[in-house]
C-alpha cells in the first residue's frame, strides 16, 4: 500500500513534467485528469481549494486560488505578503477540508499550490509546506520549498522545508 508521501512524490514528478509541456500555464483539464498510479488515476486537484486524492489517507495533496469569474468577488483573500509567504484562507463549507492542511502541517508534508493565473490556467508551486496557522485571522501561511535537483530520482528524494520566516 502507498504512502501518502508516495503519492505526493510521484504528482511532483508529474507536474515537473507538465511544466516542461507547459511552462508556467498548466490547464485546469490536465490538471483534473490527473495521472495514473499504481494503476489508478490520481487527480490532482479537485472543486474546491484544499484537495485530498481520494487514494491518500490524511494530509493535502494540493492548494488552489481561483480567478472568479464575470466580477464575482471571492469569497477568500488568499493573496502573497510581503514577508514572502502564501496566505491561504481556511475553506469555509459545509465538509471542513482545513484539517488535511492542518495535517500536512503537523507532519511537515509537502504539496502543490495551483494558483490560477487566468480563468483554468494555474501556476503550479511547489514543494509548499504549511509554516504556520493563524486561527484568529483564519488562514494558513505557505511557504514555498526548494525543488529538489534531480527528479528523475524523486523517489528517493527528501525535501527541503524552508527555514522558518523570520
Amino acid at each position: 500500500m502507498s504512502t501518502d508521501i508516495d503519492i505526493i512524490r510521484a504528482a511532483f514528478a508529474h507536474i515537473y513534467q507538465l511544466e516542461l509541456i507547459y511552462d508556467s500555464a498548466v490547464p485546469d483539464k490536465v490538471l483534473k485528469d490527473g495521472f495514473l498510479y499504481d494503476e489508478e488515476v490520481v487527480s490532482l486537484r479537485g472543486p474546491q481549494g484544499i484537495f485530498k486524492a481520494k487514494q491518500m489517507q490524511e494530509v493535502a495533496l494540493s492548494i488552489t486560488t481561483t480567478i472568479p469569474r464575470g466580477g464575482q468577488k471571492s469569497v477568500y483573500i488568499d493573496k502573497e505578503t510581503d514577508d514572502g509567504f502564501y496566505q491561504y484562507s481556511f475553506e469555509e463549507s459545509d465538509r471542513d477540508r482545513n484539517h488535511y492542511l492542518y495535517a500536512s502541517y503537523e507532519k511537515s508534508t509537502p504539496f502543490i499550490y495551483f494558483k490560477a493565473i487566468k480563468h483554468a490556467i494555474y501556476q503550479c508551486i511547489w514543494p509548499c509546506f504549511v509554516e504556520s496557522i493563524d486561527e484568529k485571522n483564519r488562514f494558513f501561511a505557505v511557504v514555498v520549498g526548494k525543488k529538489p535537483l534531480f527528479l528523475e530520482s524523486i523517489n528517493t528524494i527528501n525535501y527541503v522545508k524552508p527555514d522558518a520566516i523570520e
